[in-house]
């Protein structure tokens, strides 16, 4: 089994059946940490599972927009 990380999250991903592991970049985890108003980007965004490189860049994206729609309904 692979390594946990301290701050790694899953995500129910539509494009992909299992949980998919993701960590913010180390710059990011402290500013979304610490600032209230910290909005992610899509390059503070790693998925940590092993998937194809088309698939990972299209998770990522639907992880940002999920991010986002939750952070505008706080």
């Amino acid at each position: 089994m692979d390594k946990l990380r301290r701050y790694s999250f899953h995500f129910e991903s539509d494009l992909h059946p299992d949980l998919v592991r993701w960590r913010y970049t180390d710059e990011a985890d402290y500013a979304a940490n610490v600032h209230k108003t910290f909005k992610p980007k899509l390059s503070d965004l790693v998925i940590e599972t092993k998937l194809p490189r088309e698939l990972k860049t299209e998770i990522r994206r639907e992880l940002l927009a999920d991010i986002l729609k939750e952070k505008n309904n706080v």
